[in-house]
């Protein structure tokens, strides 16, 4: 027969034991035994982007200051600058001018005041877009739009484009200050038209 005593001493024993042993158990396991058996799983993340136009001017205004009848003067060497016109959009674009009159005795169009767009550099040379002609065209009027830029691109990189303008005092033409606004218009060159 076991005393109470005895029975006392065995349970702090095998107690100690076991504690001992699980102590033991935690110190030799260092590192994470990894599970194994688990397949990897991928999701997927999409998102869809409306086509829109969104052109801005971020140069307003050329400002020719004084120029005498009979003389000539562009943006084409940069003083003054031209027009700078950029798409914000997310599709190619085709822009279209517009021009009130500059001068009292010669209406829009004539070859008294042009315009002309080219690639976005300080050259001082007009670069020809898109097949366009480096050439300038007369400026239409108010009403009678024409295109002048053809599928702008949108790319943070390639989405400014320089506008020249070119004007001549024509004879005849009254003293004072003059002054055109000029509607630049952006619609979607809509897809495939532009190579995309």
């Amino acid at each position: 027969m076991v005393g109470n005593r005895t029975l006392t001493v065995l349970v702090l024993v095998s107690m100690s034991v076991s504690l001992a042993g699980t102590l033991a158990s935690f110190t030799l396991i260092r590192e994470p035994i990894p599970a194994t058996g688990f397949a990897a799983h991928t999701g997927l993340t999409n998102v869809s982007i409306p086509r829109y136009g969104d052109i801005t001017l971020n140069v307003a205004l050329v400002n020719f200051h004084e120029i005498a009848v009979g003389e000539r003067n562009t943006t084409s060497d940069y003083d003054p600058h031209p027009f700078v016109i950029e798409n914000n959009g997310s599709t190619f674009v085709n822009v279209s001018v517009e021009a009130e009159d500059l001068w009292v005795y010669s209406g829009n169009p004539g070859v008294d005041y042009q315009i002309n767009a080219s690639d976005d550099n300080e050259t001082g040379t007009l670069s020809p877009i898109d097949g366009w002609a480096a050439q300038m065209m007369n400026m239409p009027a108010t009403g009678a739009a024409q295109d002048l830029i053809r599928c702008m691109n949108y790319s943070d990189t390639t989405d400014a484009m320089n506008v020249h303008i070119n004007i001549s005092v024509p004879g005849g033409e009254t003293a004072g200050y003059k002054e055109s606004t000029v509607t630049f218009t952006g619609s979607d060159a809509l897809q495939g038209n532009c190579g995309e």
